[in-house]
């Protein structure tokens, strides 16, 4: 008799572990239906922040491409001027001190127009 009522408890014990074990299931279940649908509207969230990122990326290469040709093609052109200025002999009553005044204020008026610029692309950057 004792033997009959060691495995009967011992049954009831693995019976009452099993039915823990299922209710758990079910609830695991449930919660990874839950996430799926959160998980999936992360995802469009992530994927809509990742296109307006790469959007924008896009658009600062092109204008840094822009400028990058800007700055090549005024190189040129000052090269072409410094080119100019050497093979042509100063002219009359011209003194290297009004030269050096002349190029002084060719390089002030290069530095105002960067700095234009620079202002120009924050005011655009603001608005972004």
């Amino acid at each position: 008799m004792d033997k009959i009522a060691f495995l009967k408890k011992v049954h009831e014990e693995e019976i009452t572990e099993l039915q823990a074990q299922i209710q758990y299931a079910q609830i695991s279940v449930e919660m990874d239906v839950f996430s799926k649908s959160d998980l999936s509207a992360m995802l469009k969230d992530i994927c809509t922040q990742y296109e307006k990122l790469a959007a924008k990326n896009m658009q600062n290469t092109e204008e840094c491409h822009v400028q990058e040709e800007q700055i090549e093609v005024e190189e040129t052109i000052e090269a072409a001027k410094a080119e100019e200025a050497k093979d042509e002999p100063p002219s009359e009553g011209e003194t290297e001190e009004e030269e050096k005044e002349k190029e002084k204020e060719e390089a002030e008026e290069e530095e105002g127009e960067g700095e234009k610029e620079g202002a120009n692309k924050e005011f655009e950057d603001g608005r972004s």
